[in-house]
Protein backbone atom coordinates (compact mmCIF):
# COMPACT_ATOMS: atom_id res chain seq x y z
CA UNK A 1 0.00 0.00 0.00
CA UNK A 2 1.62 3.30 -1.04
CA UNK A 3 2.83 5.70 2.42
CA UNK A 4 0.29 8.51 2.48
CA UNK A 5 0.74 12.23 1.96
CA UNK A 6 0.81 13.90 5.75
CA UNK A 7 -1.36 16.98 6.51
CA UNK A 8 -0.29 19.62 9.02
CA UNK A 9 -3.34 21.47 10.07
CA UNK A 10 -6.93 20.67 9.98
CA UNK A 11 -8.16 24.41 9.26
CA UNK A 12 -10.19 25.20 6.17
CA UNK A 13 -6.95 24.79 3.91
CA UNK A 14 -5.59 21.45 5.33
CA UNK A 15 -9.04 19.36 4.94
CA UNK A 16 -9.44 21.44 1.60
CA UNK A 17 -6.23 19.47 0.82
CA UNK A 18 -7.29 16.50 2.18
CA UNK A 19 -10.05 15.87 0.16
CA UNK A 20 -8.68 17.19 -2.95
CA UNK A 21 -5.88 14.56 -2.60
CA UNK A 22 -8.24 12.00 -1.34
CA UNK A 23 -10.01 12.81 -4.85
CA UNK A 24 -7.20 12.42 -6.94
CA UNK A 25 -6.65 8.94 -5.90
CA UNK A 26 -4.13 9.34 -2.98
CA UNK A 27 -4.10 8.04 0.63
CA UNK A 28 -4.14 11.19 3.43
CA UNK A 29 -3.56 11.54 6.93
CA UNK A 30 -4.14 14.63 8.48
CA UNK A 31 -2.50 16.03 12.15
CA UNK A 32 -4.08 18.82 13.96
CA UNK A 33 -2.34 20.17 17.24
CA UNK A 34 -5.60 20.75 19.09
CA UNK A 35 -6.83 18.38 21.20
CA UNK A 36 -10.20 18.49 19.34
CA UNK A 37 -11.33 19.45 16.07
CA UNK A 38 -13.34 22.68 16.59
CA UNK A 39 -13.69 25.90 14.68
CA UNK A 40 -15.68 28.77 16.74
CA UNK A 41 -14.24 31.90 14.63
CA UNK A 42 -16.36 34.28 13.09
CA UNK A 43 -18.37 35.33 9.68
CA UNK A 44 -15.82 34.78 6.66
CA UNK A 45 -16.27 35.93 2.98
CA UNK A 46 -15.75 32.91 0.00
CA UNK A 47 -15.46 35.04 -3.34
CA UNK A 48 -16.10 33.50 -6.71
CA UNK A 49 -13.14 31.69 -7.04
CA UNK A 50 -13.38 30.28 -3.54
CA UNK A 51 -17.09 28.65 -4.71
CA UNK A 52 -15.53 27.61 -8.02
CA UNK A 53 -12.63 25.80 -5.84
CA UNK A 54 -15.66 23.85 -3.76
CA UNK A 55 -17.01 22.82 -6.73
CA UNK A 56 -14.38 21.25 -8.05
CA UNK A 57 -13.66 19.43 -4.30
CA UNK A 58 -17.82 18.04 -5.35
CA UNK A 59 -19.05 20.99 -2.56
CA UNK A 60 -20.42 23.37 -4.96
CA UNK A 61 -24.41 22.68 -3.86
CA UNK A 62 -23.75 22.24 0.29
CA UNK A 63 -21.34 25.70 0.39
CA UNK A 64 -24.21 27.42 -1.28
CA UNK A 65 -26.57 26.08 0.81
CA UNK A 66 -24.87 27.24 3.82
CA UNK A 67 -24.11 30.66 2.78
CA UNK A 68 -25.66 33.94 1.24
CA UNK A 69 -25.00 36.29 -1.16
CA UNK A 70 -23.89 39.85 -0.37
CA UNK A 71 -23.71 40.93 -3.51
CA UNK A 72 -25.42 44.51 -2.65
CA UNK A 73 -24.01 46.66 0.19
CA UNK A 74 -24.50 49.70 1.91
CA UNK A 75 -21.73 51.89 2.06
CA UNK A 76 -21.65 54.65 5.02
CA UNK A 77 -20.43 57.82 5.55
CA UNK A 78 -18.61 57.36 9.00
CA UNK A 79 -19.90 60.64 9.95
CA UNK A 80 -23.20 61.28 8.70
CA UNK A 81 -24.56 57.75 8.60
CA UNK A 82 -25.61 58.10 5.49
CA UNK A 83 -25.43 55.62 2.30
CA UNK A 84 -23.33 57.01 -0.13
CA UNK A 85 -23.58 54.15 -2.34
CA UNK A 86 -24.48 50.82 -2.65
CA UNK A 87 -23.28 48.16 -4.76
CA UNK A 88 -26.07 47.25 -7.64
CA UNK A 89 -26.57 43.21 -7.76
CA UNK A 90 -25.81 41.61 -10.62
CA UNK A 91 -28.04 41.29 -13.84
CA UNK A 92 -27.85 39.30 -17.02
CA UNK A 93 -25.15 36.87 -17.59
CA UNK A 94 -23.28 37.92 -14.13
CA UNK A 95 -26.26 37.40 -12.04
CA UNK A 96 -25.90 33.41 -13.52
CA UNK A 97 -22.06 33.39 -11.66
CA UNK A 98 -21.98 32.40 -8.47
CA UNK A 99 -20.23 36.02 -6.95
CA UNK A 100 -19.32 36.46 -3.48
CA UNK A 101 -20.71 35.04 -0.75
CA UNK A 102 -20.63 35.06 3.08
CA UNK A 103 -20.85 32.65 5.72
CA UNK A 104 -20.38 31.73 9.29
CA UNK A 105 -16.51 30.02 9.12
CA UNK A 106 -17.55 27.14 11.82
CA UNK A 107 -20.03 26.32 9.09
CA UNK A 108 -17.46 25.95 6.04
CA UNK A 109 -15.58 24.32 8.78
CA UNK A 110 -17.64 21.30 9.43
CA UNK A 111 -19.05 20.79 6.12
CA UNK A 112 -15.64 20.04 4.96
CA UNK A 113 -14.28 18.06 8.59
CA UNK A 114 -17.66 16.14 8.04
CA UNK A 115 -16.72 15.36 4.14
CA UNK A 116 -13.59 13.91 5.29
CA UNK A 117 -14.73 12.09 7.89
CA UNK A 118 -16.96 10.09 5.40
CA UNK A 119 -14.38 9.94 2.77
CA UNK A 120 -12.50 7.96 5.28
CA UNK A 121 -9.76 10.00 5.60
CA UNK A 122 -7.57 9.65 9.14
CA UNK A 123 -7.58 13.22 11.37
CA UNK A 124 -4.94 12.84 14.54
CA UNK A 125 -5.39 15.34 17.39
CA UNK A 126 -2.99 16.49 19.72
CA UNK A 127 -0.40 16.31 17.15
CA UNK A 128 2.08 19.42 17.74
CA UNK A 129 4.60 19.46 14.76
CA UNK A 130 8.13 19.75 15.90
CA UNK A 131 10.63 18.08 13.51
CA UNK A 132 10.52 17.65 9.39
CA UNK A 133 13.29 14.94 7.81
CA UNK A 134 13.19 13.55 4.42
CA UNK A 135 15.38 11.22 2.22
CA UNK A 136 14.82 10.38 -1.50
CA UNK A 137 11.49 8.09 -0.63
CA UNK A 138 9.95 9.41 2.39
CA UNK A 139 9.36 12.33 4.85
CA UNK A 140 9.10 11.72 8.30
CA UNK A 141 7.21 13.81 10.94
CA UNK A 142 8.18 13.88 14.53
CA UNK A 143 5.32 15.23 17.31
CA UNK A 144 5.84 17.09 20.49
CA UNK A 145 3.71 14.22 22.02
CA UNK A 146 6.67 11.36 20.88
CA UNK A 147 4.28 10.33 17.77
CA UNK A 148 6.26 10.06 14.20
CA UNK A 149 4.91 9.54 11.00
CA UNK A 150 6.23 8.75 7.83
CA UNK A 151 4.36 9.40 4.63
CA UNK A 152 5.81 10.33 0.86
CA UNK A 153 5.02 13.71 1.31
CA UNK A 154 4.08 16.59 3.52
CA UNK A 155 1.99 19.46 3.22
CA UNK A 156 1.85 22.21 5.91
CA UNK A 157 -1.25 23.62 6.17
CA UNK A 158 -0.76 24.72 9.68
CA UNK A 159 -1.44 28.89 9.17
CA UNK A 160 0.63 32.04 10.44
CA UNK A 161 2.72 30.82 12.79
CA UNK A 162 3.18 27.72 10.60
CA UNK A 163 5.75 24.86 12.37
CA UNK A 164 6.01 24.08 8.68
CA UNK A 165 7.20 27.13 7.31
CA UNK A 166 9.49 27.79 10.26
CA UNK A 167 11.38 24.41 9.77
CA UNK A 168 11.43 24.75 5.86
CA UNK A 169 12.28 28.74 5.60
CA UNK A 170 12.99 29.53 9.21
CA UNK A 171 11.75 31.11 11.98
CA UNK A 172 10.84 34.36 11.41
CA UNK A 173 8.00 36.99 12.68
CA UNK A 174 5.49 37.97 10.24
CA UNK A 175 4.69 41.99 9.67
CA UNK A 176 2.69 43.25 12.66
CA UNK A 177 0.78 46.05 10.54
CA UNK A 178 -0.62 48.10 13.32
CA UNK A 179 -3.81 47.13 12.53
CA UNK A 180 -6.13 45.94 15.27
CA UNK A 181 -9.23 43.72 14.39
CA UNK A 182 -12.56 43.47 16.88
CA UNK A 183 -15.09 41.05 16.10
CA UNK A 184 -18.26 39.17 17.31
CA UNK A 185 -21.38 37.58 16.00
CA UNK A 186 -24.67 37.92 17.91
CA UNK A 187 -27.95 37.30 16.98
CA UNK A 188 -29.30 39.55 14.19
CA UNK A 189 -32.57 40.40 16.17
CA UNK A 190 -30.59 42.41 18.76
CA UNK A 191 -29.85 44.83 16.44
CA UNK A 192 -32.47 44.30 13.87
CA UNK A 193 -33.84 47.61 13.79
CA UNK A 194 -30.38 49.37 13.95
CA UNK A 195 -29.36 47.69 10.16
CA UNK A 196 -31.35 49.91 8.30
CA UNK A 197 -32.84 47.39 6.26
CA UNK A 198 -29.05 46.49 4.95
CA UNK A 199 -27.84 42.26 5.16
CA UNK A 200 -24.64 43.91 4.78
CA UNK A 201 -22.87 47.46 5.23
CA UNK A 202 -19.26 48.94 5.08
CA UNK A 203 -19.08 52.08 7.27
CA UNK A 204 -15.60 53.20 5.95
CA UNK A 205 -13.65 56.13 7.78
CA UNK A 206 -10.04 57.25 7.58
CA UNK A 207 -7.59 54.68 9.23
CA UNK A 208 -11.25 52.44 10.46
CA UNK A 209 -13.07 49.94 8.66
CA UNK A 210 -16.74 48.71 10.27
CA UNK A 211 -18.00 45.97 8.14
CA UNK A 212 -20.51 43.97 8.99
CA UNK A 213 -22.95 40.85 7.17
CA UNK A 214 -25.77 38.66 8.19
CA UNK A 215 -24.97 35.09 7.97
CA UNK A 216 -27.10 31.50 8.49
CA UNK A 217 -29.62 33.12 6.04
CA UNK A 218 -30.28 35.93 8.00
CA UNK A 219 -30.21 35.04 11.87
CA UNK A 220 -26.94 36.06 12.71
CA UNK A 221 -24.80 39.53 12.66
CA UNK A 222 -21.36 39.45 11.75
CA UNK A 223 -19.51 42.57 12.75
CA UNK A 224 -15.45 42.95 12.11
CA UNK A 225 -14.04 46.35 13.04
CA UNK A 226 -10.55 47.25 11.85
CA UNK A 227 -8.69 50.04 13.08
CA UNK A 228 -5.16 51.33 12.80
CA UNK A 229 -4.29 51.90 16.21
CA UNK A 230 -1.74 52.16 18.86
CA UNK A 231 -3.32 49.58 21.27
CA UNK A 232 -1.74 46.39 21.29
CA UNK A 233 -3.58 43.02 21.09
CA UNK A 234 -2.29 39.24 21.96
CA UNK A 235 -1.58 36.90 19.25
CA UNK A 236 -4.38 35.38 19.24
CA UNK A 237 -7.92 34.99 17.34
CA UNK A 238 -9.86 35.20 20.88
CA UNK A 239 -8.47 37.74 23.16
CA UNK A 240 -11.51 38.95 24.73
CA UNK A 241 -12.52 42.65 24.61
CA UNK A 242 -15.60 44.87 25.52
CA UNK A 243 -18.46 46.82 24.38
CA UNK A 244 -16.40 50.08 25.73
CA UNK A 245 -13.33 49.57 24.13
CA UNK A 246 -14.29 48.77 20.83
CA UNK A 247 -16.67 51.66 21.06
CA UNK A 248 -13.97 54.03 21.99
CA UNK A 249 -12.31 53.08 18.39
CA UNK A 250 -15.04 55.10 16.75
CA UNK A 251 -15.25 58.18 18.52
CA UNK A 252 -16.97 61.00 16.42
CA UNK A 253 -18.55 58.11 14.13
CA UNK A 254 -22.47 58.31 13.49
CA UNK A 255 -24.75 57.91 16.32
CA UNK A 256 -26.40 55.04 14.24
CA UNK A 257 -23.15 52.80 14.52
CA UNK A 258 -21.94 53.49 18.34
CA UNK A 259 -25.82 52.87 18.59
CA UNK A 260 -25.14 49.29 17.24
CA UNK A 261 -21.87 49.17 19.00
CA UNK A 262 -23.92 49.69 22.44
CA UNK A 263 -26.09 46.69 21.46
CA UNK A 264 -23.25 44.31 21.14
CA UNK A 265 -22.65 41.85 24.57
CA UNK A 266 -19.17 42.89 25.81
CA UNK A 267 -18.83 38.98 26.20
CA UNK A 268 -19.39 38.57 22.47
CA UNK A 269 -16.12 40.52 21.27
CA UNK A 270 -12.75 39.44 20.85
CA UNK A 271 -9.28 41.31 19.05
CA UNK A 272 -6.94 40.51 17.49
CA UNK A 273 -3.69 42.13 15.42
CA UNK A 274 -3.37 41.68 12.06
CA UNK A 275 -0.06 40.48 10.65
CA UNK A 276 0.65 39.57 6.79
CA UNK A 277 4.26 37.94 5.39
CA UNK A 278 6.17 39.74 2.34
CA UNK A 279 5.70 37.24 -0.67
CA UNK A 280 8.23 34.63 -1.29
CA UNK A 281 9.09 32.73 -4.46
CA UNK A 282 9.96 29.26 -2.62
CA UNK A 283 7.84 27.04 -0.45
CA UNK A 284 8.58 23.73 -1.94
CA UNK A 285 11.28 21.61 -0.66
CA UNK A 286 11.63 18.08 -2.36
CA UNK A 287 9.16 16.56 -0.31
CA UNK A 288 7.15 18.89 1.55
CA UNK A 289 5.59 22.37 1.11
CA UNK A 290 3.16 24.84 2.25
CA UNK A 291 -0.55 25.64 2.18
CA UNK A 292 -2.89 28.28 2.72
CA UNK A 293 -1.71 30.91 5.28
CA UNK A 294 1.40 28.96 6.01
CA UNK A 295 2.75 30.20 2.23
CA UNK A 296 1.15 33.53 1.84
CA UNK A 297 -1.05 34.65 4.87
CA UNK A 298 -2.60 38.51 4.03
CA UNK A 299 -4.10 40.82 4.90
CA UNK A 300 -8.61 40.68 4.95
CA UNK A 301 -9.21 43.61 2.99
CA UNK A 302 -10.00 41.43 -0.37
CA UNK A 303 -11.84 38.84 1.77
CA UNK A 304 -10.00 36.10 -0.05
CA UNK A 305 -7.96 34.35 2.66
CA UNK A 306 -9.97 31.56 2.79
CA UNK A 307 -10.88 31.37 -0.84
CA UNK A 308 -6.79 31.11 -1.34
CA UNK A 309 -6.42 28.21 0.81
CA UNK A 310 -9.32 26.13 -0.99
CA UNK A 311 -7.78 27.38 -4.61
CA UNK A 312 -4.17 25.74 -3.23
CA UNK A 313 -5.77 22.38 -2.41
CA UNK A 314 -8.17 22.15 -5.92
CA UNK A 315 -4.13 22.56 -7.64
CA UNK A 316 -2.58 20.84 -5.70
CA UNK A 317 -4.26 18.10 -6.35
CA UNK A 318 -4.52 18.96 -10.18
CA UNK A 319 -0.64 19.33 -10.09
CA UNK A 320 0.24 15.95 -8.69
CA UNK A 321 -2.51 14.12 -10.97
CA UNK A 322 -1.22 15.39 -14.07
CA UNK A 323 2.54 14.70 -12.91
CA UNK A 324 4.61 12.01 -13.17
CA UNK A 325 6.14 12.08 -9.84
CA UNK A 326 4.84 13.19 -6.71
CA UNK A 327 7.90 15.67 -6.84
CA UNK A 328 7.32 16.67 -9.92
CA UNK A 329 3.64 17.92 -9.01
CA UNK A 330 4.70 19.27 -5.71
CA UNK A 331 6.73 22.16 -7.39
CA UNK A 332 4.08 22.23 -10.35
CA UNK A 333 1.52 23.55 -7.45
CA UNK A 334 4.16 25.88 -6.02
CA UNK A 335 5.08 27.29 -9.64
CA UNK A 336 1.32 27.34 -10.47
CA UNK A 337 0.17 29.08 -7.19
CA UNK A 338 3.23 31.89 -6.10
CA UNK A 339 2.47 34.51 -8.56
CA UNK A 340 -0.94 34.52 -7.54
CA UNK A 341 -0.38 34.32 -4.06
CA UNK A 342 2.30 37.20 -4.47
CA UNK A 343 -0.33 39.67 -6.28
CA UNK A 344 -2.96 39.05 -3.30
CA UNK A 345 -0.59 39.64 -1.12
CA UNK A 346 0.23 42.75 -2.28
CA UNK A 347 -3.46 44.24 -3.42
CA UNK A 348 -4.68 43.12 -0.17
CA UNK A 349 -2.07 45.89 1.55
CA UNK A 350 -2.72 48.40 -0.97
CA UNK A 351 -6.23 48.03 -0.37
CA UNK A 352 -6.19 48.20 3.04
CA UNK A 353 -4.73 51.79 2.76
CA UNK A 354 -7.44 52.52 -0.01
CA UNK A 355 -11.06 51.93 2.45
CA UNK A 356 -8.69 53.41 5.75
CA UNK A 357 -7.31 56.44 3.96
CA UNK A 358 -8.01 59.91 4.12
CA UNK A 359 -10.11 60.12 0.81
CA UNK A 360 -11.80 57.03 1.65
CA UNK A 361 -15.30 58.48 0.69
CA UNK A 362 -14.59 60.02 -2.30
CA UNK A 363 -13.08 56.73 -3.80
CA UNK A 364 -16.21 54.18 -2.98
CA UNK A 365 -18.83 56.60 -3.72
CA UNK A 366 -19.33 55.61 -7.38
CA UNK A 367 -18.61 52.27 -9.18
CA UNK A 368 -15.67 50.91 -9.05
CA UNK A 369 -14.28 47.79 -11.81
CA UNK A 370 -13.76 44.52 -10.80
CA UNK A 371 -10.55 43.44 -9.85
CA UNK A 372 -8.53 40.82 -11.80
CA UNK A 373 -7.63 39.00 -8.53
CA UNK A 374 -11.46 37.69 -8.42
CA UNK A 375 -11.10 36.44 -12.34
CA UNK A 376 -9.26 33.21 -11.21
CA UNK A 377 -10.85 29.60 -11.49
CA UNK A 378 -8.53 26.62 -9.94
CA UNK A 379 -10.19 24.33 -11.86
CA UNK A 380 -9.05 25.79 -15.34
CA UNK A 381 -5.29 27.81 -14.42
CA UNK A 382 -2.31 26.75 -15.83
CA UNK A 383 -0.68 24.27 -14.04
Amino acid sequence: MPEPILIIGAGIGGLSAALALHRAGLPVEVYERADEIKETGAGLTLTEPGSLALDALGLKQESFDLSDSSAVTAFIHYQTGEVFHTTSAPEGEAAKRLGTRVVHRSDLHSLLFETVVAAGISIVTSSKLIGIEQDADRVYARFANGRTATGAALIGADGLRSVSRALLCGDTPPNRTGKVAWRSLIPTELVADLTGGHASAVHFGPKATFVRYMVRHGAVLNCVAIVETDIMADDSWSTPSNTAELKAQFTGWSAGLLALIDRIPSSAIYKWPLFDRDPISKWTFGRVTLLGDAAHPMLPFLGIGASMAIEDAVVLGRAVTESATLEEGLVRYEQARVDRAAEVILTSRRQGELVQGEKVIEMFSKPREPMSVFNYDARTAKV
